[in-house]
């Protein structure tokens, strides 16, 4: 009875030990990750060609440099790693490094990658290169005080992606941030002639310390705390060419500049009307007469709605200090010169 009590025990535990080895190996879904594991750490693999976890955590330095591999996944069970470099794949993103505490350089320049995994328990980290990818966004790593050296240009970067990092001892000396591609936008764009014109980037939306500066046909123009473009009244003369440079104090090694778009003004003849909103936005609220004289102001109907004395701006108000519906209006200055107005409302 003892005997048979021991034999049940005995096969009991082999079950077990056996369904634990099988648990502690993982499948490598990428086979050409697969294949350059076998071909280069072959203890890390069994038969099967699966990661065999104990022996993954023993790897401290892995070196993947110009390889056909996409996905990644089971890179996250080399806990022992102490350098990472994985250069020139097409990789576009890396599975999560958060077991690796031991991680010292990490150097995953020149691939595909558009984020970062988290870095928040890579603390010891002393090197960190990621340039030359299609990053749009960037860890924090203000409290990465181990950091010797940042590599983080050739990007799609910003000022709000690295102001969060503002607190690392490094940010001005180590981190390197310049050049990053150019910010996104419109190659061609058209407005009719005397009408308003707008265009915004719509970048770094939360970041109030930027300072934006527009070029036309390399001449800047105003300078601005917001990336919008406004010109009131369309002329001929603004067709060109026109581009953003954007700067912020907090860091000065930097300068983002837009893609270029090119304005074209078309002449809309006796068709031509100018825009006036006035819902108090600061934009495009009033249109301003500068002849000296008298201005008359006419609705769609021919009704006379509104006398001003010129110059003077016109708000959209009316005679009886309501603002006019929206529709078509005609001012006519001095009894000779016409302009017709667009009332939005």
């Amino acid at each position: 009875m003892i005997y048979k009590t021991l034999k049940s025990l005995l096969i009991v535990c082999l079950l077990n030990f056996a369904n634990q080895a099988k648990a502690q190996t993982v499948v490598i879904p990428d086979p050409n990750f697969k294949q350059f594991l076998i071909d280069n750490h072959p203890l890390a693999m069994n038969m099967n060609g699966e990661l065999i976890l104990l022996n993954a955590a023993l790897i401290l330095n892995l070196n993947c440099i110009s390889q056909p591999i996409n996905d990644f996944t089971g890179l996250q069970y080399l806990t022992g790693l102490q350098t990472l470099t994985i250069n020139n794949t097409p990789a576009t993103q890396l599975p999560s490094l958060g077991n690796m505490a031991s991680l010292l350089s990490l150097n995953c320049s020149g691939n595909q990658l558009t984020w970062l995994p988290d870095l928040s328990s890579n603390l010891l980290l002393t090197s960190l290169d990621c340039s030359d990818n299609n990053l749009e966004s960037l860890p924090n790593l203000s409290l990465h005080v181990a950091l010797v050296s940042a590599d983080f240009s050739n990007n799609k970067l910003t000022f709000e992606d690295f102001l969060p990092s503002m607190g690392n001892p490094i940010f001005n000396t180590g981190f390197v941030m310049q050049p990053q591609d150019s910010i996104a936008g419109d190659k061609h764009l058209t407005a009719n002639e005397g009408s308003s014109f707008s265009y915004a980037l719509n970048t770094d939306l939360g970041v109030s310390s930027n300072e934006y500066t527009w070029y036309k046909d390399g001449t800047p123009l105003s300078t601005n705390p917001t990336s919008d473009l406004h010109i009131s009244e369309v002329k001929k003369s603004d067709a060109g060419t026109y581009y953003c440079r954007i700067i912020n104090s907090n860091v000065p090694s930097v300068t983002l500049v837009s893609v270029s778009f090119y304005l074209e003004v078309k002449d809309c003849g006796d068709k031509c009307f100018k825009e006036i909103t006035p819902d108090g936005d600061g934009i495009n609220d009033s249109y301003y007469i500068s002849d000296q004289g008298t201005a008359k102001i006419f609705d769609k109907n021919g009704v006379m709605v509104k006398k001003l004395s010129t110059p003077a701006t016109w708000d959209g108000s009316l005679d009886n200090g309501s603002i006019g519906t929206t529709g078509l209006y005609l001012i006519e200055i001095n009894g000779e010169k016409h302009t017709k107005i667009y009332l939005f409302k």
